[in-house]
């Protein structure tokens, strides 16, 4: 409760706020399923808000997907969905590698930090998903219009097959 509220009063980027809330529903999930679902829903609202052409929003929308698959997976495939038409639209979107970028300036002095963001990764989501129906994650990987994205979730959904069979 005490981190909503700060975050509340925080001014914050979309991809941040998007981040801290679903680092939020994360730790929710484990002690208050509802109120997990309900920051995770906030989460997907402001990922929405990231222009359309920045790369920060189907990363922000692969982290609400990946999510998404333990809070409230009868919603998962739209989630993930929803990434996939988000990162079309954005040419510079890899599907790996996602980072945020962390700037704070007080007074003359700044200081600036880039952190990986595991959940924004397409690779969790599309190997789960895998796991569970492995045509419609394939297919759903096709969905990709950029060859680097759809090769990402292929390899993730293979890797997931593999490790199934060990």
């Amino acid at each position: 409760q005490e981190a909503l509220r700060l975050l509340g009063a925080a001014e914050l980027s979309n991809i941040h706020r998007t981040w801290a809330l679903l680092e939020i529903a994360s730790l929710l999930k484990k002690t208050d399923a509802t109120r997990a679902v309900e920051v995770l829903n906030e989460a997907s609202v402001v990922a929405r808000r990231i222009g359309g052409s920045e790369v920060d929003r189907p990363q922000a929308m692969m982290g609400v997907a990946t999510l998404m698959f333990e809070v409230d997976h009868g919603r998962v495939w739209e989630a993930v969905l929803e990434a996939v038409k988000a990162a079309n639209a954005v040419s510079e979107f890899k599907g790996e590698d996602a980072q945020i970028v962390a700037r704070l300036a007080i007074g003359r002095g700044a200081s600036t930090t880039n952190f990986t963001v595991e959940s924004f990764n397409l690779s969790k989501v599309f190997g789960s998903l895998a796991k569970e129906d492995l045509y419609r994650a394939i297919e759903t990987a096709r969905g990709f219009s950029a060859d680097a994205p759809r090769a990402s979730a292929s390899l993730a959904v293979a890797k997931a097959v593999l490790e199934t069979k060990n």
